[in-house]
């Protein structure tokens, strides 16, 4: 009697679409040191370049290398999809093309030069750099970028430039103020405070994170910058207890906390170590005032990118508050919508408290980030921006499957696999 195995075809291990186009380019830039991906590193390392700008072209070295980077990550599948988040990119795309429609139609002679410490361009070359600016952040938060690494190498290249300010290796544009290679203090302050607060997410230990917090503050204090010192205290107070707090507290301790902002502002913002700035003070207070009178004489729909700036006694001099910067260049619609979507996506506004630890270090940096945006100049729409909302960003969004990643070791076994069955199959094994 003959037997014969009855075995049930299957079919050959069907291979994923391959999402990215260009394998060996992205590789190039897979560099990885333990777990940490190097040229990542080096890249938040670098990016306290911010305030030196490459000869003839006008832009920040630190912005060049992010102009780099963001081109090669186009070409790598990104590990976390955008999901239920994808209206995001939406909003952020329909507000470029309204700020820019704005600019153009807006008076040729007051539209077309938006001016920087360095030199001016035009309008569409500001709304270029934003728009990378943006895509940097959303490919952080899809980590075809990986943000652990670019905000481990912010962090350790703060510190190098603090080392380089007080060797005298770097530039002192600002005399005993701490800048070094950022060159301003008020940039210096927003990169040490937001900076300080980021470099929490990934410590563990508590020795580690308090030393963190000691180095923050002590850089901080050398900037000279008073709102970076409130914006990181305030950032770290929501890490520490006010993230942890259900909706309605959460936001109640909110309003606490910028009544206590305006009150240290009104009366110690200018004692002890402060005490001598009424001439620098004074000189601001004539810039906020400028600006005011421009702002009111904005109408609602904006002056256009670029627009966000002042003359006095012959000089140009920007705004020193980033929330009059969105309102002078796109009116009501630009300034709602970008500052709108920080919160959304940074502090959760309709979620309740959370525990866990990233989570609340990306609240409390975009609590950094909102206050140094009320006193220190162009906050909005920056690096030290684009890592904030793009940590925010990753930790909504949901995590890659196991089983759906296209794992060139599990194929290899799935082919092997099937050829052997086939194998088998064919022979006609007979008992």
């Amino acid at each position: 009697m003959t037997i014969e195995t009855v075995t049930t075809p299957i079919d050959p291990p069907r291979r994923t679409r391959r999402t990215n186009p260009h394998p060996e380019l992205s590789s190039q830039f897979d560099v990885k040191v333990g777990d940490t991906n190097g040229l990542h590193f080096l890249l938040g390392f670098l990016m306290v370049l911010d305030g030196q700008y490459v000869p003839g072209i006008w832009l920040p070295y630190a912005m060049v290398l992010v102009i780099i980077f963001v081109f090669v990550a186009t070409w790598k599948a990104p590990v976390r999809r955008l999901a239920q988040w994808q209206w995001t990119a939406w909003v952020f795309v329909l507000l470029m093309i309204y700020v820019s429609v704005v600019s153009i139609v807006a008076d040729s002679d007051s539209a077309a030069f938006a001016f920087s410490e360095v030199g001016g361009f035009d309008w569409a070359r500001r709304a270029l750099r934003i728009s990378i600016v943006i895509v940097f952040a959303f490919f952080v938060g899809t980590e075809r970028l990986e943000h652990s690494a670019v905000l481990r190498g912010l962090g350790v290249g703060l510190v190098f430039n603090a080392a380089c300010h007080y060797l005298y290796i770097s530039p002192h544009t600002y005399g005993i103020y701490l800048t070094g290679w950022l060159t301003d203090k008020n940039r210096a302050g927003l990169y040490y405070a937001v900076g300080g607060v980021l470099a929490q997410a990934y410590i563990r230990r508590p020795f580690p994170r308090i030393l963190v917090g000691a180095l923050t503050v002590a850089a901080t204090w050398a900037t000279g910058s008073r709102t970076s010192m409130i914006a990181y205290a305030m950032g770290m107070v929501w890490v520490w207890i006010i993230s942890r707090q259900i909706g309605p507290l959460r936001w109640l301790s909110a309003g606490v906390m910028m009544w206590f902002i305006q009150f240290w502002e009104e009366n110690y913002s200018r004692i002890g170590e402060f005490a001598d700035r009424a001439g620098s003070d004074w000189f601001r207070a004539r810039i906020d005032a400028a600006s005011q009178l421009k702002l009111e004489g904005t109408p609602f729909q904006g002056l256009g990118l670029g627009q966000a700036y002042v003359t006095l006694d012959g000089d140009r001099w920007l705004f020193h508050n980033a929330y009059w910067t969105l309102l002078v260049e796109g009116g009501w619609i630009y300034c709602i919508g970008m500052v709108g979507l920080l919160v959304i996506v940074g502090l959760r506004p309709f979620s309740s408290g959370t525990r866990v630890y990233a989570e609340q270090v990306a609240q409390g940096a975009t609590v950094a980030l909102l206050i140094c945006a009320w006193k220190l100049g162009e906050v909005f729409l920056t690096l030290p921006w684009a890592l904030v909302f793009g940590l925010s960003l990753n930790l909504l969004l949901p995590k890659p499957k196991p089983d759906a990643e296209d794992s060139a070791l599990q194929r290899m076994i799935d082919e092997s696999a099937w050829r052997l069955h086939a194998r088998d199959r064919g022979s006609g094994r007979r008992g």
